[in-house]
């Protein structure tokens, strides 16, 4: 009998992991992701260094606030850590939804010239810059980790056109109003070049089947409005696009 109540203490459990704190949901502080200002670093051999400019997004509960500094990702084996990732003092700021806050910050660094790079193990090929910040809200902290294509300034790689990255619509469209607690088709429209990309779904109630796929079902909470966020990545490219939309429901 009582590994009877074991394993059902123990399903229980398990059952309330699940829908209590899952990725999608917006019940607690969330990084949504960062875009850069260029698709390649270009290490300089002579005049300005190349700046590259980032903006980081997550998002927050209504009240809360997010402090934010460099994290070094040692973990990494493959990349290459920018060693002078910069936090733009005073750049953080806030949108204010129904229940959360949509939070930027602006970080840059200098890409380093090639005789540095060679000291940090670069071989003059291509290879990825990697950058990362580390959010904390109060007693909860999410990292942000990034990477930048680096490549030589005569390389093919610099020369690719990736096309423009933009979230054009959702269905369901803006202004529509959903019922409550009700399940509907998710799906977006994306302008997107040649590269292949990441998805993410993010919403303030409810749950996404597959919070990765373009195409999938939101099963709706009870709440009076409800918000839905979609982030695109480009895999190579690194581009980075959001979109957020309110809904009424009833």
């Amino acid at each position: 009998m009582k590994y009877r109540v074991l394993w059902l203490m123990l399903i229980w459990l398990s059952s309330c992991g699940e829908s209590s704190d899952r990725y999608e949901q917006l019940t607690k502080l969330r990084a949504l992701g960062a875009s850069s200002d260029t698709t390649v670093a270009v290490p300089s051999t002579e005049g300005s260094d190349q700046v590259v400019n980032l903006t980081v997004h997550a998002a927050v509960p209504k009240g809360a606030d997010i402090s934010a500094e460099v994290y070094l990702d040692a973990r990494s084996l493959y990349t290459i850590l920018v060693p002078d990732l910069e936090i733009v003092a005073g750049s953080e700021s806030y949108i204010d939804y129904e229940d959360f806050r949509h939070y930027t910050l602006a970080a840059r660094f200098t890409v380093p010239n090639e005789a540095t790079l060679k000291s940090l193990g670069w071989n003059g090929g291509s290879a990825l810059l990697r950058y990362g910040v580390k959010l904390t809200s109060g007693s909860e902290e999410e990292k942000i980790v990034g990477d930048v294509a680096l490549d030589a300034a005569d390389s093919e790689a610099v020369q690719v056109e990736w096309g423009s990255l933009q979230i054009t619509s959702f269905d369901p469209t803006e202004g529509s109003t959903l019922v409550k607690s009700s399940e509907i088709d998710l799906k977006a429209v994306v302008e997107t070049g040649s590269d292949k990309y990441k998805y993410g779904w993010f919403v303030t109630s409810g749950e996404v089947d597959n919070r990765r796929s373009l195409d999938t079902k939101w099963t709706l909470g009870d709440k009076t409005k409800q918000t839905l966020i979609l982030t695109v990545r480009g895999k190579v490219s690194k581009s980075f696009d959001i979109k957020i939309v309110e809904y009424e429901t009833q």
